[in-house]
C-alpha cells in the first residue's frame, strides 16, 4: 500500500502544479479598482451577480463599475450660478439603473427636466456624456436632446459604437431662468444580445 502512495503521489503532485499554476497565475492578474480593490473581495452575492452576467469579463466589468462609482463620488455637483434659486429637476427615465442597453439596435434615452419655479419652458440645454463627468479625460459626450417644450428630452444613441461594458450616463440640465444646472447619473449595461 505504501509503495502505492508512492507511484502515485509524483502524479498526484504534477496535476496539482498543473492545476495550481493556472489559478496563482490568475489571482496575479485579477484587475484592481483605482482604490486597489478587487472582485474577489466583494460579498459571494456581488461576484455570483458579476460572474453570471460578464463570465470571464467579470473582474474587468466590476473594476469598471467601481471606478465610475470612485469617480462619481469624488466629483462635486455643478456649481450654482445663483445659489440662492433650485437648479432644475432632471431625471433619466430609459436607461433604467442596471438596465440593458442590447448593441444589436439603436436607443433612445429619454427623461424629464423641469425649472421648480419656471417649468419646463424654463429649460433651455440637456447635455447627455458617457462614462465620466462632461469635460473630463475618458468622459464622451453623446449630444444635446432635444426638448419637446413639456418637460420631456430624448437623444438617440448608438450602443454599437461603444464596447460591451457597464458604464455611467452623466445628464446636464441647464435652466435659463436661474442659471443654474444639475446633473443625473444612471448606470446601465451595454451588452451584447446573446
Amino acid at each position: 500500500m505504501l509503495r502505492r502512495l508512492i507511484r502515485v503521489s509524483p502524479w498526484a503532485v504534477a496535476v496539482l502544479v498543473v492545476v495550481m499554476m493556472p489559478l496563482g497565475g490568475a489571482a496575479q492578474q485579477e484587475p484592481a479598482a483605482n482604490d486597489g480593490h478587487h472582485l474577489s473581495e466583494q460579498t459571494t452575492d456581488v461576484q455570483a451577480l458579476f460572474q453570471a452576467q460578464w463570465g470571464q469579463a467579470a473582474a474587468q466589468e466590476w473594476v469598471a463599475e467601481r471606478n465610475a462609482q470612485i469617480a462619481r463620488d469624488a466629483r462635486p455637483l455643478p456649481t450654482p450660478q445663483n445659489p440662492g434659486l433650485a437648479g432644475p429637476r432632471i431625471s433619466v427615465i430609459a436607461p433604467g439603473n442596471g438596465e440593458n442597453v442590447w448593441t444589436a439596435s439603436d436607443f433612445v434615452i429619454r427623461g424629464t427636466a423641469t425649472d421648480p419655479l419656471m417649468g419646463p419652458k424654463a429649460i433651455d440645454r440637456v447635455e447627455v456624456w458617457i462614462n465620466g463627468w462632461r469635460n473630463t479625460p475618458g468622459a464622451i459626450e453623446i449630444g444635446l436632446a432635444a426638448l419637446d417644450g413639456g418637460g420631456g428630452w430624448s437623444l438617440d444613441f448608438l450602443p454599437t459604437k461603444f464596447p460591451s461594458m457597464n458604464s455611467n450616463l452623466f445628464v446636464y440640465s441647464h435652466s435659463s431662468y436661474s442659471g443654474n444646472t444639475s446633473v443625473d447619473i444612471v448606470n446601465f449595461n451595454i451588452a451584447d444580445h446573446r
